[in-house]
């Protein structure tokens, strides 16, 4: 009886101090971090989230797309001006006559600083711009290629070093107007896009 006694003894004292062992170890734990311990753990682990997310490259602002020129621009006179993405264009006096008197050649458009740097708008004259963001702004060389006037091919008459220069606005609230504004002959032309 006394080795069954013992027996039952030596269980309950294993079991006891395997209890405490692990009910001490509990405490342990919950006793190894001080509440400033636990804060300064808190903000640590919330700035290098802060940091680690903002290293990601992503964009929240929505990215306009850049106004273009090309297609068809018709002018309140009438005026065709067909800008094509193979820098050709084609300027037709009468949209409603396109088989006379018009020229046709290469054209080089510049955009933006480009185009400010060409058309030498200096920071005082793009204040008095009605525009915000310089990509609504075009500088265009009409190189002279060929001339058709009066049922006659005349291109052998041209210089085909000169060029109609223009400058063009586009309005921010309506891509489809601008102002086409010729740079030698002064003319201002408000034209809008004709998508036929």
């Amino acid at each position: 009886m006394d080795t069954q006694y013992s027996l039952n003894y030596n269980i309950f004292r294993i079991r006891y101090v395997v209890y405490n062992y692990r009910l001490r170890g509990v405490r342990k734990m919950k006793k190894k971090f001080s509440y400033s311990q636990k804060t300064l753990l808190t903000v640590s682990f919330l700035l290098l989230s802060v940091f680690l997310v903002s290293c990601i490259p992503f964009d929240i602002t929505e990215e306009k797309e850049k106004p273009t020129l090309y297609g068809n621009w018709v002018s309140e006179e009438n005026t065709l001006f067909e800008i094509n993405k193979d820098d050709t264009y084609g300027f037709y006096k009468n949209a409603d006559d396109l088989s006379d008197y018009y020229y046709k050649g290469p054209l080089v458009i510049l955009q933006g600083k480009e185009a400010r740097e060409d058309l030498i708008i200096t920071d005082e004259e793009w204040e008095r711009l009605p525009l915000e963001d310089e990509d609504y702004i075009f500088s265009m060389k009409f190189f002279f290629e060929y001339l058709f006037s009066e049922g006659i091919d005349k291109s052998d008459n041209l210089y085909k070093d000169n060029y109609m220069w223009y400058f063009c606005m586009i309005n921010e609230e309506d891509p489809n107007t601008a102002i086409f504004y010729n740079i030698e002959t002064g003319v201002e032309s408000v034209v809008s896009r004709n998508e036929e």
